[in-house]
């Protein structure tokens, strides 16, 4: 019993190790990206811009803005930073698991009727009504899985599902993109 373990543990670090080390050059690379995604709990359509460093062949960490505009009853933005763990699938091929934290701003817009409601309310009482903040700020985790080709030495396509865990908003989101790459020179 304790062989066959060893044996799958062995096997496991090799594997892994042979993951590693033919990753095509990913350290000291940098590229800004674009994406388009698509948030399914919002259902609306999401921006984001994000910055790429690639720290080791296998390890990357990504820096992002995110801006989902309303087109149902929510708006949100946010911030963050992911970390990828890039395994090839090919020599211009890569799948990657994604880990990462940031800070969400999200909010209900009120319908236009509810509007129009509450200005009458507020015109025949001749009070204000106070209305509770409708904004909510967050510190969320990202989980997800990523895919990325690379055509040429400056340019790559990317595609992700990721799943964004907040306090009392998690939803899922997929996106797709494109990013340009810079090979830096950095001495050590």
């Amino acid at each position: 019993m304790k062989q066959k373990i060893l044996s799958r543990v062995s096997t496991l670090l090799l594997v892994l190790w042979c993951a590693v080390y033919t990753c095509h050059a990913q350290q000291n690379t940098f590229a800004i990206g674009y994406d388009m995604g698509y948030a399914f709990r919002t259902k609306n359509a999401t921006a984001t811009l994000n910055l790429r460093y690639g720290i080791t062949d296998a390890l990357r960490i990504e820096t992002y803005g995110k801006y989902s505009p309303s087109i149902e009853d929510y708006s949100m933005w946010g911030v963050g930073i992911d970390a990828h763990y890039l395994i090839p699938i090919s020599r211009k091929a890569f799948f990657y698991p994604i880990a990462g934290l940031g800070y969400i701003q999200y909010k209900q817009d009120m319908n236009e009727w509810l509007e129009a409601l509450i200005k009458i309310i507020e015109d025949i009482t001749d009070q204000p009504i106070d209305m509770p903040n409708d904004k909510h700020k967050r510190l969320a985790t990202q989980l997800g899985i990523g895919f990325e080709y690379r055509f040429s030495k400056h340019f790559s396509s990317h595609a992700a599902c990721k799943y964004l865990i907040i306090n009392d908003f998690n939803q899922f989101y997929l996106s797709a993109g494109i990013a340009y790459h810079f090979n830096l020179k950095i001495p050590v």
